[in-house]
């Protein structure tokens, strides 16, 4: 309202600048239905849509046009915009221009040079609802002088606020679970960590006939419009989603918002949650804590600027000549996100500048550059460790929590709200019961992730289904960070010789439960580029259990690097592109064919093999692997679980009593009285000394005397290093 009501009074178009596409059509189709002129401009529509809402702005046929913060970069638009009688600029979300900023966005430096080139009483208009007095100063100085600034008060007088203290990820399924089926009405939203994650937990939900959906920014446009179609038509009871959704959701009844993972500072948390309750109705914000989450958010803070000597290798190339993005990329061998990040960086830091050349954008070295300031990189690094420390202190204050995040964004307003768990002095603790413990086993034990390469869009999906022959597949597990992947890893880099057999009987589950009756006439596996026999002893092994021949014709044809040192999706294709062949054609040809690796991560080689075994006419191929990763979801500190099964959501019935505990006074001092060290991280040298004392025999009630933690984190740790079974066993 604080543009769109000045919009449709001045003459000419309004340029909203929004890097929320979801938030763009809500409030296009919004406008549109009171009569107003609105359309939106962004990298999911087609050039040709995007060119004739362009032509209707020129015609000034368009009051308020929304507009991707990216689109400064395009050439196309940079010429456009200087024939649009413009009315006003719009920055929404404007935090993002700042690098002390909870969301920063390289792009949004864009469009501070446009604001420069306005003429001097242009009216502009920067928005945010998450800014502390640091980022807003910042802001207030990179739009130039002649800025007045407004700050708004913070209350959500109608949001319930709590905390509920788990100890293991196995207590966030179930209370879930419990939550959602007998405390929560309405819908809402259900925020993770990784994207391996929203797979998880949408999944064990759907396992306890709760409608979930998972939702994350590596899903087509298609499939994103879907969800938030459903989610605001009330399809589903909740979305679980990375925090790609919830700025950019205009559903003014959501009722709850859950985070099963601690956010990186108190700013991010209040950005998501206030999307709840926007009817002024009832909310309930909920935050699961296990302090030993804060690995998670750390690990991103570390890693989310390249590291050093990735801007010297920028630096490097483009000291030669100037190159495009894509150029850059492939001479570097990184991301698309890192090179963005970098690139970003170095124009602010006058290192390199635009070249506007008449095919492609490029980038020149500054000869007369200043060095590189490292220092900044640093000081933000531990600004954002400080903002993870406060979100922690949240987390654990006993003070009025809706307080605590007003004043952390430096409303000074005074008063308690009176609703939080704190100010009705209730402290809780979720222990999962034996009921709930053998149900999140049940979905551990029957649910395996998809392996997903068929995945192109709707109008492609008939043409590409013609020319291949390679279909879906199954994993047992997630890679994770689980007994899983540490028992890939041992097996492939540390001499831990074979695969062992609980791999080998869980792929075997994966596979009946997922092909059924399907029967296979070959399996095949893929050649090894640094795992020596081990897949290739693993396929032989299962052929065995199935009774299905196993062939040795795949073969490379040329050495290829492993895909992990690639960091971008050409140069992992590049490097497998023609790497492989097959020494017995009509061996394959009209055959059902069953392809074995050990890690499914980009997919890069199983397509690339399945094109191969397309063209020498097999009949169907598809994937089966052990582990299965998302979006390069390897991160130290996430669980591991799996996913499909054919078994029936309400097979059992289900208790109408949740177990989350209240108590008056201080939970973790109880506790403590029986477990000093509960809920404090581990050290590495601890569960170096756990495994060797599990695998000496010690039982879980004298380890849990022996490192005063409780029994049900003594569990939950040795999952994540040995095996299901025989931490079951104990």
């Amino acid at each position: 309202l604080c543009y769109q009501f000045p919009a449709i009074l001045f003459d000419g178009t309004t340029i909203v600048f929004s890097p929320l596409i979801a938030l763009m059509r809500d409030q296009v189709q919004q406008l549109k239905s009171l009569g107003i002129s609105a359309e939106c401009i962004n990298s999911e529509q087609s050039k040709q849509e995007n060119y004739l809402i362009l032509e209707q702005a020129k015609q000034n046929r368009i009051k308020i046009l929304y507009v991707a913060p990216e689109r400064q970069e395009s050439l196309t638009w940079l010429e456009a915009v200087k024939k649009l009688k413009l009315s006003m600029v719009v920055i929404d979300e404007a935090h993002c221009i700042s690098v002390w900023g909870h969301d920063f966005r390289p792009a949004f430096r864009k469009i501070i040079e446009l604001v420069k080139l306005l003429p001097q009483n242009f009216p502009v208009l920067a928005t945010t609802a998450t800014a502390t007095e640091r980022v807003a100063q910042d802001i207030i100085q990179q739009m130039g002088g002649g800025v007045k600034y407004l700050r708004g008060n913070l209350m959500r007088h109608n949001f319930y606020l709590k905390v509920v203290n788990v100890a293991s990820e196995d207590d966030k399924l179930a209370y879930l679970a419990q939550v959602l089926q007998h405390e929560l009405d309405g819908t809402g939203i259900v925020y993770s960590g990784t994207r391996v994650n929203t797979e998880i937990y949408s999944r064990f939900l759907n396992y306890q006939g709760i409608e979930a959906i998972n939702y994350n920014a590596g899903f087509d446009a298609d499939t994103r419009k879907d969800i938030e179609q459903g989610l605001n038509n009330n399809r589903w009871k909740c979305v679980v989603s990375t925090n790609a959704l919830g700025m950019g959701i205009d559903k003014p009844d959501l009722r709850f918002v859950i985070h099963t993972q601690i956010p990186a500072s108190p700013i991010h948390y209040y950005q998501e949650i206030g999307r709840a309750g926007r009817d002024g109705k009832d909310a309930q914000i909920i935050l699961l804590y296990n302090p030993q989450d804060r690995e998670l958010p750390q690990h991103f803070i570390e890693t989310s600027r390249p590291p050093l000597e990735h801007y010297y290798r920028v630096i490097k190339q483009l000291k030669s000549e100037p190159l495009s993005r894509g150029e850059l990329m492939r001479r570097t061998n990184l991301a698309r996100t890192k090179i963005e990040v970098i690139i970003a960086d170095l124009i602010d830091r006058r290192v390199i500048t635009e070249v506007i050349q008449p095919r492609a954008k490029k980038y020149e070295y500054q000869f007369d550059a200043p060095p590189l300031d490292v220092a900044a990189f640093e000081q933000l690094r531990q600004f954002k460790l400080e903002e993870l420390e406060k979100m922690i202190e949240y987390a654990e204050t006993d003070r009025c929590r809706m307080l605590y995040l007003r004043h952390y964004l430096e409303d000074r307003d005074i008063g308690d709200c009176h609703k939080c768990d704190n100010c009705q002095s209730r402290k809780l603790i979720y222990d999962i019961n034996h009921y709930w413990q053998q149900r999140v086993e049940d979905f551990k034990n029957n649910y395996f992730p998809e392996i997903e390469v068929v995945k192109v869009s709707r109008q492609d999906r008939a043409i590409s289904e013609r020319r291949s022959k390679l279909v879906n597949g199954v994993a047992f597990s997630y890679y994770g960070f689980s007994n899983v992947g540490a028992t890939i890893h041992h097996c492939k880099y540390e001499n831990g010789g074979y695969f062992p057999d609980y791999l080998l009987n869980g792929v075997v589950r994966a596979y009946r439960s997922y092909f059924k009756g399907e029967r296979f006439d070959l399996i095949i596996y893929v050649p090894p580029t640094e795992s020596g026999d081990l897949v290739q002893d693993f396929a032989q092994r299962i052929a065995n259990i199935l009774k299905i021949p196993l062939s040795h014709g795949l073969i490379k044809t040329r050495d290829t690097k492993p895909q992990k040192v690639f960091q971008n999706s050409a140069l992992k294709r590049g490097n497998l592109k023609g790497a492989f062949n097959y020494n017995n054609t009509a061996e394959v040809r009209g055959k059902d064919v069953l392809l074995i690796d050990d890690v499914g991560d980009s997919l890069a080689t199983i397509r690339e093999i399945g094109s191969l075994m397309s063209r020498l006419g097999v009949n169907k191929i598809a994937p089966l692997v052990i582990a299965r990763t998302i979006g390069g979801d390897i991160v130290d500190g996430s669980p591991d679980f799996s996913r499909r099964s054919g078994a029936s959501s309400n097979s059992v019935p289900l208790p109408q009593k949740s177990t989350v505990k209240t108590r008056e006074d201080k939970p973790f001092a109880q506790i403590r009285q029986t477990y000093p060290r509960a809920y404090e991280k581990w050290t590495k040298q601890e569960d170096e000394l756990l495994i060797r004392k599990f695998y000496q025999g010690e039982s879980v009630v004298k380890l849990a005397n022996y490192f005063q933690r409780k029994e049900g984190a003594i569990r939950s740790r040795l999952r994540r290093f040995v095996a299901e079974s025989e931490v079951s066993e104990v």
